[in-house]
């Protein structure tokens, strides 16, 4: 029942994910060298409410440097503090925050990098991602599995593999390290069934680590009769696009 949304939840969800995408946003403008992960957080519940949401669902994760690796991050959970720590010029950082709004919670994240801007080796590895993104993306349709989604995304980067410049940039194994789908609701970390279903509504976050850096996205995307709809429209995928974003552009 929770898997597959009725029209009405869908209508709900459609406007959890604005607040979302909009305090995303608030909380990857607020990342500077210096700064303290907490200040990025703080403009993430700010944004919420500013958008016009009740609040975040959940303390927002701000995760920079050694922090933003999925091994490490959930440790928040457990720190006093929330992992809190100064950001620092040349490293990355994962905001992964959700807005609640009419008993809905929404869930969506991007990497950025602290200084601004990504070095080039950072921005190749990046581009690679959202390249395997988009080809999980394409592939979403009623019946596919998540196994399927997952291949959709490792068959781009074995492709995209000949034309890589940087030795930071993984290789297909790599892929392996994160990529998860869940269902987004009343919880914004729903359990899945094996397979997509017109009406679900989940969300997909790929990510992988390479040496130091680790890199992840999160929309929230409908499954629909025809395909899909990302209901976390606007926000910025390729590096370029981060960088902008981060400034306000």
């Amino acid at each position: 029942m929770r898997w597959v949304k009725s029209d009405s939840e869908v209508a709900v969800l459609r406007e959890v994910a604005k607040p979302s995408a909009s305090a995303l946003l608030a909380g990857l403008r607020a990342v500077e060298p210096g700064v303290r992960q907490r200040a990025s957080e703080l403009a993430v519940v700010f944004g919420c409410i500013e958008a016009g949401a009740e609040g975040p669902l959940f303390w927002p994760w701000t995760m920079s440097g050694p922090n933003a690796h999925s091994r490490n991050l959930v440790r928040s959970f457990y720190d006093y503090h929330h992992l809190d720590r100064e950001m620092k010029a040349g490293e990355l950082v994962r905001i992964d925050i959700g807005c609640d709004l009419g008993h809905y919670e929404g869930d969506v994240g991007r990497t950025g990098p602290v200084s601004g801007a990504f070095w080039p080796e950072q921005a190749e590895a990046w581009d690679l991602l959202i390249r395997a993104y988009r080809a999980g993306l394409a592939a979403m349709k009623a019946g596919v599995t998540h196994k399927e989604l997952a291949e959709a995304s490792r068959r781009a980067v074995r492709r995209a593999q000949p034309s890589l410049e940087s030795e930071h940039a993984p290789c297909s194994k790599a892929v392996t390290n994160l990529w998860h789908v869940h269902g987004v609701g009343i919880d914004a970390g729903e359990e899945r069934l094996p397979r997509l279903e017109e009406g679900s509504v989940i969300a997909y976050e790929p990510g992988f680590s390479v040496g130091e850096d680790a890199y992840y996205l999160e929309d929230m995307i409908l499954i629909t009769v025809t395909g899909h709809e990302v209901l976390s429209a606007g926000l910025p995928y390729t590096a370029e696009e981060i960088e902008r974003g981060m400034k306000g552009r």
